[in-house]
């Protein structure tokens, strides 16, 4: 998996985005339950890859 990283200061939000495009769903919650404190998560595609976004 690969992460990358945006911050707005403007808002003092960070947003991560965490390559999960080799993952099945099963694998994408699984990594949410154990490696992301929140549950406030999304999916987002960009061409071939499926990121998970976390802080939006």
């Amino acid at each position: 998996m690969h992460t990358a990283s945006t911050h707005d200061d403007s808002r003092q939000q960070r947003t991560r985005r965490i390559d999960v495009t080799d993952l099945d769903a099963a694998g994408v919650e699984e990594f949410v339950r154990t490696s992301v404190d929140t549950d406030a998560v999304s999916l987002e595609h960009r061409g071939a890859r499926t990121y998970l976004v976390v802080g939006q």
